[in-house]
């Protein structure tokens, strides 16, 4: 049994209180400048509520996460669930966050771990890609699989979507050759190719998560 633990940015936190943050900055400025002195006392009050829902924002986003993994089960903050329950994963990185998503049957994980506050998180990943590979091993259907936005149905309706409005495109400036330059032409051109790699790849996987 090993344990982990490090910081997590909660994107839909961040959301959540950036919006709350927001209409009660300007509710409280507006209702301001009608009750009070419209020339100073608003504009103290947008400085004093952004400069107070920065911090709050920045103190109440990132929480701590404290994980337990075993060959058959894991636990977030003292919630146990089964590692057969996993139906897909994914691990991700970017220039100032490690990312990971488990799927369970009922139940959902968004990790996104600042760098600079990971902690043993790669340990955490590689212990539980070889736990995932085990149990795998095990099974003969039903198996754990990686994460694949572009196996997903949500893909599949973007690849058809870009495909209509491409062919679209392409109808109008047959229809009305007159509206046709060089500029258009090589609009069309630019986001062709920009578009057919992601195509490519979302209709080149017949599976969908």
């Amino acid at each position: 049994m090993k344990k982990y633990k490090f910081k997590n940015f909660s994107i839909k936190r961040l959301i959540l209180l950036m919006s709350f943050s927001f209409v009660l900055v300007m509710s409280l400025t507006i209702l301001t400048s009608i009750y009070y002195n419209p020339r100073i006392f608003p504009a103290i009050v947008l400085f004093a509520l952004s400069a107070l829902s920065f911090m709050l924002i920045k103190n109440n986003c990132t929480f701590t996460y404290n994980i337990i993994l075993d060959n058959d089960y894991i636990f977030f903050n003292n919630k146990k669930i089964d590692i057969i329950d996993i139906r897909n994963y994914n691990f991700s990185e970017t220039e100032t966050f490690y990312g990971c998503r488990l799927v369970f049957k009922s139940y959902k994980i968004f990790l996104n771990i600042p760098k600079k506050d990971s902690g043993n998180y790669l340990d955490f990943k590689k212990d539980l890609i070889e736990i995932i590979t085990m149990q795998n091993k095990k099974r003969s259907n039903d198996s754990i699989v990686e994460y694949n936005w572009y196996s997903t149905k949500s893909a599949k309706i973007y690849g058809y979507t870009m495909i209509g409005i491409m062919l679209t495109w392409l109808m109008l400036m047959v229809m009305f050759p007159n509206k046709l330059n060089i500029s258009n032409l090589g609009l069309f051109l630019i986001v062709s190719v920009g578009l057919s790699p992601i195509l490519l790849k979302i209709f080149g996987n017949s599976k969908s998560v």
